[in-house]
This record gives structure tokens, C-alpha cells and sequence, in this order.
């Protein structure tokens, strides 16, 4: 899709350059000799393929970024899935050695890092922030009372509980990225309506 996405960003100055070709001819052979219904049919077929050119951009842009939004949102839901189980499952002396801090550091910075580009609507990413929070605070009380988890042997439940507030920002997350879609492939399409109209 990303490719789609980068010949139909080269291909729409292209066709955009032939319809001026077109007009600059009209313009320039024919002051006004030209029936304006001849004008319409001269300029209808690159008029109509540019305005596809603008509808398969914002249906590709859409689509590409809903699907890497998507595909980035399951790949760190995963991956904090796996590490925090991991984590529960290690040795005591790992945690006598290791701070709680770094160990949360490890389980939320490094994978926010991976998926920071996901975010780019303040609103729904403060939303998505502060599901990411709750995990985090689960993950946090496991981990900083380890001895008592193991004691009591509740390493599966608290596997649980923080798998189901990742996948609460998960979807919320993925929400995210199909709106991000529909306002980037809707803002290409109404922008370059709008040059289209400036244009003629």
C-alpha cells in the first residue's frame, strides 16, 4: 500500500502538469474560436483522471496507514504480553539485583518507544495514554511486591489483569490509527478538491 501511496504522489503533479498543458494550448491556439462546449470536451478526460488520481490517493493513504497502525498496535500489544510474562516468571535474585524502576522502564519506555509513531491525535493518544497508565500501574504493583505475588502465587492473575488493560489500549490504539486514516486520506482528497476548484 505504501508503495500505491508514493506512485499516485508522483502521478498526480504529472496529470495535474497535463491539464495545464491542456488549458495553456486552449489559451494559446484558439483566443476565442473555441465553442465552450469543445473547451469541455478537450478538458472532461484529464479533468476526470485527475479527480480519480485524488479519490485512489485518499483510499490508498487510508488504507495504508489504518493497516501499519493495526499491524504496530498487535506487534507491541505482544511484545508486552511476552516480556511482562517473562518478568513475572524470573528468579528472585533477578529482582533483588534489578530496581523496579528500570524493570517498568523496560516494559513501558522501551515499547511506548516502538510505537510512539501510532500517536499522532492528542486527544485519542492522551486517551490511549492513560489506558497504557493502568497497565503499567498493575505491572508496577507485581513487580514491586514480587515476594508476596509468588507467595500467594498469583503471577498467572496478574498476568491476566495487565493483559486485559493492554488490550484495552490496544483496541483503543488501533481506533486511533483508523481515525488517523480516515483524516489523512479524507484531508487529501477534500485538499486537492479544493486546488482542482482554485484551479479552474
Amino acid at each position: 500500500t505504501a508503495l500505491i501511496v508514493a506512485y499516485l504522489n508522483v502521478q498526480i503533479p504529472l496529470e495535474l502538469g497535463n491539464l495545464i498543458n491542456v488549458v495553456s494550448s486552449l489559451l494559446y491556439t484558439n483566443q476565442n474560436n473555441t465553442s465552450p462546449q469543445t473547451i469541455k470536451d478537450i478538458l472532461y478526460q484529464p479533468t476526470v483522471k485527475l479527480i480519480k488520481l485524488y479519490i485512489y490517493q485518499a483510499l490508498a493513504t487510508f488504507e495504508y496507514i489504518t493497516l501499519l497502525s493495526i499491524a504496530g498496535e498487535r506487534i507491541a500489544s505482544s511484545i508486552r504480553h511476552d516480556l511482562f510474562q517473562n518478568i513475572l516468571c524470573l528468579d528472585i535474585e533477578f529482582f533483588d539485583k534489578t530496581k523496579t524502576g528500570e524493570i517498568m522502564d523496560r516494559l513501558t519506555s522501551d515499547v511506548q518507544e516502538f510505537k510512539s509513531s501510532f500517536k499522532l491525535l492528542i486527544s485519542q493518544g492522551m486517551r490511549a495514554g492513560t489506558q497504557v497508565s493502568k497497565s503499567t500501574a498493575i505491572a508496577y504493583e507485581a513487580i514491586g511486591n514480587i515476594r508476596t505475588t509468588r507467595a500467594f502465587g498469583m503471577e498467572s492473575k496478574e498476568h491476566q489483569l495487565f493483559k486485559d488493560e493492554v488490550d484495552k489500549s490496544t483496541d483503543m490504539n488501533i481506533k486511533l490509527g483508523l481515525g488517523i486514516g480516515i483524516f489523512q486520506g479524507l484531508n487529501n482528497l477534500v485538499m486537492n478538491g479544493k486546488f482542482s476548484n482554485f484551479r479552474f
